[in-house]
């Protein structure tokens, strides 16, 4: 969504690793073409496509890629806020026009009476993107019952949160009362994180004496290739580290 970094030579590089110790299993252009074919299977079985997303990026990098498919789409929660924000800021990113045309062609939901009518949608957009609260909750719990209906994931989920229960557990928790979930259940990795080895690129080009790694659980992973043109440090929290 975003214009992305370069590289800048440093002394010292504080970068993230989130995906240290793997890549990305597809290309971008496969993955949204596998996202796109999913839909509209969904779409011509009768069902609605529910897309829990996080309120910044995820859900304007959703509609902008639903754009052109001639959907009835529907666009609930915080995202609708988030989006205007993006497009006050236009110089940064990467095609305001595009995500000014996607947000333009969406129906957005303003009330409990458009929560209603999004019901019968083809596509429902909204927060939260895993599902620990927001209106995605209503939506789940009108439309879970139906297997026509499907719930496409396209964010990580993290352990101990709603959408890490529905794919491991195939339920939902609202508010207390766990239920099943019928309708189908995919995930899309849809990460906006660098893979593997577009990490040690980065790092390489950077040129850096020093490497702080840090937002990962596998860091040890990414630590050995750096390590062999850079002093690495995998900070514990807490830890002071003197540069």
């Amino acid at each position: 969504l975003v214009k992305g970094t370069k590289p800048v030579k440093c002394d010292v590089l504080c970068m993230e690793g989130t995906y240290a110790g793997r890549d990305h299993p597809k290309p971008r252009d496969e993955l949204e073409k596998d996202f796109k074919d999913k839909v509209e299977d969904v779409v011509a079985r009768g069902g609605t496509v529910i897309l829990p997303a996080f309120a910044v990026s995820r859900s304007q990098e959703l509609a902008i890629i639903l754009r052109k498919m001639g959907l009835n789409v529907w666009y609930d929660g915080m995202g609708r806020k988030v989006s205007k924000i993006f497009l006050k800021h236009s110089e940064f990113l990467r095609n305001p026009n595009e995500l000014k045309k996607a947000i333009n062609q969406l129906n957005l939901v303003h009330s409990d009476h458009g929560r209603k009518i999004a019901l019968n949608a083809d596509v429902i957009i909204t927060s939260s993107g895993m599902m620990d609260g927001g209106p995605v909750l209503h939506y789940m719990n009108k439309l879970k019952d139906n297997p026509k209906n499907a719930v496409l994931l396209t964010g990580y989920q993290v352990d101990g949160t709603n959408s890490r229960l529905l794919v491991d557990e195939g339920l939902l928790d609202f508010y207390g009362v766990k239920e099943k979930v019928s309708c189908e259940v995919e995930y899309f990795d849809f990460s906006g994180h660098a893979g593997h080895s577009q990490l040690v690129d980065f790092a390489k080009n950077c040129e850096p004496e020093k490497i702080i790694l840090m937002h990962s659980d596998a860091r040890e992973a990414l630590k050995e290739p750096l390590e062999e043109f850079a002093e690495v440090f995998t900070p514990q929290d807490g830890e002071q580290i003197v540069v």
